[in-house]
């Protein structure tokens, strides 16, 4: 297992440090420039912002310019393999959904373009695994403001359950231990993408809905939601 952890540390560090794709932060857009818009769906954008001079070589070190916060996107059917993943259940807040299995276009973390699937970035920890923190992410809702399968995630609780069970049909539970509103300017913490951290499982869908003078809509805020085994 101590074998397995490196390997994953060495794929993510690799990851996170290289100069054209780094995963060290998730912005999370669901941005919909008119709700006439065709029926395209987002995709997460991972923006990596300066280390600290003390951080370690594999921290990221560049601002790459966030290309799908405020323009729509469909993610290549390459990336997602549709139920790779197994599936995600909240039984307090009637979420259940099926997980892709998403991968990396360039820096950006592709979610299904299905709002009622959830996608898990694969260079994070997997559902058995006993270290590291993994990253899914949702669709709070589609272009016509329909809500997706992570819309009632604002509602859930310190304390709740969630059972990630994966395609082989074994289940993972885990304890929210916290909920946070983070600006999406401000990008999202490295540690979510660690290989090397306590096992825990990040959540992440869009919060504070805004309305444009125009008429279309989007969100200023990504609701992080973390639970441990």
């Amino acid at each position: 297992m101590k074998h397995r952890g490196r390997a994953r540390l060495r794929r993510t560090a690799a990851l996170v440090g290289a100069s054209t794709a780094s995963v060290a932060l998730l912005g999370v857009p669901f941005v919909w420039s008119h709700p006439t818009d065709p029926g395209t769906a987002p995709k997460a954008s991972v923006r990596p912002v300066a280390a600290p001079a003390s951080a370690p070589a594999s921290a990221p070190t560049f601002h790459p310019r966030p290309r799908y916060l405020t323009r729509t996107y469909r993610a290549p059917a390459a990336l997602v393999r549709p139920g790779a993943g197994g599936t995600l259940r909240i039984p307090s807040l009637g979420i259940a959904a099926p997980i892709d299995a998403v991968g990396l276009d360039g820096t950006a973390m592709a979610v299904p373009n299905d709002v009622e699937r959830v996608g898990w970035l694969t260079s994070t920890a997997r559902a058995g695994d006993v270290v590291g923190a993994s990253v899914l992410a949702g669709h709070v809702s589609d272009e016509h403001d329909r809500p997706g399968a992570l819309h009632p995630l604002i509602r859930i609780k310190l304390g709740a359950r969630i059972f990630w069970t994966t395609p082989s049909g074994d289940t993972a539970s885990f304890r929210v231990v916290r909920i946070r509103l983070v600006p999406r300017a401000q990008g999202l913490p490295a540690a979510m993408f660690s290989a090397a951290s306590r096992r825990e499982l990040n959540l992440v869908t869009c919060a504070v809905r805004v309305t444009t003078p125009q008429g279309g809509f989007h969100y200023t805020s990504n609701l992080v939601v973390t639970a441990v085994r």
